[in-house]
């Protein structure tokens, strides 16, 4: 079983090139339409999107340790979700969370 950290890593691989990292939805297909993040037409994900198909389910209120952690402490936003889908929120700034997530564990 892979560790959180692994994890973590996995997710962030999902969506570090740009054009899979998405907003507004958990994940699309190549095409742009709605898809299960675990599904194996998607082909790009959100924030929390990536941490469902890489970590697994989890509260919508407290996010997944570490990120969710990450996102309070050094956002202006109380969960993943509204982090990621913020009109201002890049790609950059939601790696950014990953990477100090993954460093924290």
């Amino acid at each position: 079983m892979l560790s959180l950290r692994e994890r973590l890593i996995a997710a962030r691989a999902r969506i570090a090139p740009p054009e899979h990292w998405t907003k507004g939805v958990f994940a699309r297909t190549k095409e742009g339409v709605l898809t299960y993040p675990a599904s194996p037409e998607a082909a790009c994900w959100c924030l929390v999107g990536t941490l469902r198909a890489n970590v697994g389910q989890f509260s919508y209120c407290n996010d997944i340790l570490p990120v969710g952690d990450v996102v309070r402490k050094k956002t202006n936003f109380n969960n993943c979700a509204e982090f990621n889908d913020h009109k201002d929120t890049t790609h950059a700034m939601v790696l950014a969370v990953l990477d100090e997530a993954i460093a924290r564990c």
